[in-house]
């Protein structure tokens, strides 16, 4: 079942942490080993040798671990015990590690044990040690705070590609605070309605002049599709609908009126606006960032406006995000790995943070 939907399907390669969990970049054993000064830096002294490290398995997912961390300098130092003053290896991120993260499997109160993939040749994966103080938990990731939050990878206007990778010209994000994310607020946009008739296996909608009904769950063209009805909109005149076919989440707009007509659809749950003239739909993007799908209200019908996927944070959960005025929107983010582990681990332990979107 293929949909047309407004939202960007570009064809492009993210190095995200998932990547990076699922093929280990270590450095090789042509690699030389150097040791580490108390203060963490490279240093003169002996390095450890690989045969100073308990040797373990290698990890071949990152299921198997507690969770993973990421180096906060660069280079990062990996001890073979417990202690600042035992020997060690300096390890360059970029250089070594690409992203300066590591499998935990073990911590105590100064130190996360970690399973570090140290020679290629053999494959050699060992034990080794790293202060709390120097890497940072993926799920307490956060977006740096002069990370261009305006980026943008691909943008349309009224169904027009805009040449730009910024959104300065249409609009600004900026980071806020949690109060500011409370005060927001969502306009009803959904309302009981008689001509709806839901069962646990159908939506059944009696429109004007024809009757449409819903299977909840079914499979076709090997595609699995499952609905949930969201409720009917009297500013519309169109029931919404929440469907998850093929991996991927749409809201769809039937048309009461004519119920036989193609229905809208949406990436995004539908947030109306203050003065009830825009609908924006947020969605994380499957690859990069999240879709930004802004729609206008005219005369109870939706024109489509403006499409963005930015490229700087993902949703903190679908439904993160609400209108704090008629032009802005206070969004609820978090850094692209941290999410990666809390959809993988559904982790508890996150630090969110708080953006606004202001149009223009």
């Amino acid at each position: 079942m293929k949909k047309k939907i407004i939202s960007g399907l570009l064809a492009v390669v993210f190095i995200s942490l998932t990547a990076c969990r699922e093929k280990n970049v270590e450095p090789d054993n042509t690699t030389e080993l150097k040791g580490a000064s108390e203060e963490g830096a490279a240093s003169d002294l002996p390095a450890a040798e690989v045969g100073d490290f308990a040797e373990v398995a290698h990890v071949d997912s990152y299921n198997q671990a507690a969770f993973s961390v990421n180096a906060i300098t660069d280079p990062f130092v990996i001890y073979t015990q417990e202690d600042v003053h035992s020997k060690s290896v300096v390890i360059p991120v970029t250089a070594q590690n690409h992203f300066g993260s590591l499998y935990v499997f073990g911590e105590s109160e100064n130190f996360y044990q970690v399973h570090y993939q140290l020679r290629n040749e053999p494959r050699t994966t060992v034990r080794a040690y790293v202060p709390k103080s120097q890497f940072t938990k993926d799920s307490h990731q956060q977006i740096k705070a002069d990370a261009d939050l305006n980026q943008l990878r691909s943008m349309s206007i009224k169904d027009q590609e805009i040449a730009t990778t910024s959104f300065k010209e249409y609009g600004e994000l900026r980071f806020t605070d949690e109060a500011t994310y409370k005060l927001a607020k969502n306009t009803v946009l959904t309302t009981p309605q008689a001509a709806i008739v839901e069962n646990a296996k159908e939506i059944a909608i009696q429109g004007a002049t024809s009757k449409r009904v819903l299977k909840k769950h079914s499979f076709e063209d090997e595609v699995e599709t499952q609905l949930a009805l969201v409720g009917y909109s009297e500013l519309l005149h169109k029931v919404i609908v929440k469907e998850i076919a093929d991996m991927e989440t749409y809201y769809t707009f039937y048309d009461m009126n004519n119920l036989d007509v193609e229905p809208f659809h949406i990436s995004g749950a539908p947030k109306l606006s203050p003065d009830k003239k825009r609908i924006v739909g947020l969605q994380n993007n499957s690859s990069v960032g999240i879709d930004f799908s802004l729609l206008d209200v005219k005369s109870g019908e939706l024109i489509f406006d403006t499409y963005v996927n930015f490229v700087a944070f993902k949703l903190f959960s679908e439904k993160s995000y609400a209108w704090l005025n008629d032009t802005t929107l206070v969004v609820k983010v978090l850094h692209s790995n941290s999410l990666n582990t809390v959809v993988q681990r559904q982790e508890k332990d996150v630090k969110p943070q708080y953006i606004t979107i202001k149009l223009y």
